[in-house]
This record gives C-alpha cells, structure tokens and sequence, in this order.
C-alpha cells in the first residue's frame, strides 16, 4: 500500500501540504491499528473501495519513498507533465501510475461503447409517429458524434499503452513521454465516455423530458418562479 502521511507536526509548517511523507507498505488487513470498512458503491464494483483508519499503527522507516517530508511534492501529476527529475524509487511510483491510467482509459472506452449500443438499439426499437426515432438526425448526430470522439480518444489509449509496454526495452522514451501520453489518453476518454453515457440517457429521456418541460413552463409559470 502507498501511504501519504503526516512526519511533521502541522503547527511546525508554513503550507499543510508540507511536512508529508510517502510510504509503500506491506498491507496486513489483520495488523494491530489498522482498520478497513468496506464503502457501498453505486459503480465500480470490480474494486473494493474502503475507509481506512489507522491507530498507532506502525511504518517501518525503511519503507520511505523519496525524501521525507516531500511525499506531496511526489504524488502530483502535474510534476510529471513538467519533467522534473526523481530518484529512481521516486520515478518508479510515478511511473506504475501510467499503468493505472491506461487501465482506466481502457475502462472508459467500454463504458462509452456499452451504451451507445444500448441507446442505439433503443433508438431502432422506439417508435414515434409510425417510425423508429432513430431515423432522426437530431437522435443520430448526437450519437454519432460521440462514437467519432471515443473513436479518437481509443487511438490515443493505444499509443499510450504501446508506449508504456515499449519504454521497458526502449532507453530512447522517457517516463515524461510516457507519462504525457497516459495523462492524455486517460482524459480524453474520460471525456468521450462521459459525453456517450450522458447522450445515450438523454436519448431514452427525451420523450419523457418534453413532457416535464410542459410542466415547468405550463400556465403561465417557468420553473419555480413567476414569469
């Protein structure tokens, strides 16, 4: 586990993001001071996700990671996107977060792809007027547009992980290149998958918002105030 902790007293620093230090250490659930308490979630279940609460509970200092007292400096991305120079065990932490970020990215192509191709069935199936309201271009470029942005945003996750796996035997790319391009990877398909999944809500509420729509506006009212 990688552990950002207090090794400085607040009251002895002038920012509060001073005095931190970084630990990576071995994650005993059964271990004296250490707490876990299982978070419900409404997504991301294929990871746990948990408080945890510490209580004198003890890091040995052999697991220190950098300097002490530098642990926020190291975990910042944007460090990373302006080249600064670590040591090596230092580098190595940033480094395995490029890893995560291409997971992450992946993850969010497949979440953008799954629903546009639930809203695109529905859009085929839902029939207003006599015909599927998918023959319409207000239904269609929306989706369309949105699966052109997951589209680039996919050419951009592989480059990143072709770039990550080439760095291991390529002394030529930089862990800042690499880093560049798993920050950039993970971000635009965040963006597209959350444009998709949004789009495709829209494209089942969209009968449904009108009517609500009339509601606000009806007899003479907008919203909750006076027009």
């Amino acid at each position: 586990m990688v552990l950002l902790a207090r090794t400085t007293p607040l009251d002895e620093v002038k920012k509060k993001s001073d005095g931190l230090s970084l630990f990576f250490i071995d994650f005993d659930k059964n271990a004296p001071g250490l707490d876990l308490r299982k978070i419900k979630k409404m997504g991301g279940r294929a990871i746990d996700a948990n408080e945890v609460f510490f209580d004198n509970y003890r890091v040995p200092a052999n697991t220190l990671i950098g300097k002490e007292g530098e642990g926020f400096k190291i975990v910042r991305v944007r460090d990373v996107l302006e080249g600064r120079h670590y040591t090596d065990d230092v580098s190595q932490v940033l480094h395995g977060m490029n890893a995560e970020r291409c997971l992450l990215a992946g993850e969010a192509l497949g979440l953008g792809y799954v629903a546009l191709e639930k809203a695109s069935k529905y859009a085929r199936e839902r029939v207003v007027f006599g015909r599927p309201i998918g023959q319409n271009q207000s239904i269609q470029h929306p989706l369309a547009a949105a699966y052109m942005d997951l589209e680039a945003a996919k050419l951009a996750v592989y480059h990143a992980a072709r770039l990550y796996d080439a760095s291991k035997t390529d002394s030529s790319i930089t862990q800042h290149a690499v880093g560049v391009a798993c920050n950039s990877a993970k971000y635009v398909a965040a963006e597209a998958a959350y444009t998709a999944c949004e789009r495709s809500v829209s494209i089942w509420i969209t009968v449904r918002s009108r009517h609500a729509k009339i509601v606000c506006v009806g007899h003479g009212t907008r919203g909750h105030g006076v027009s």
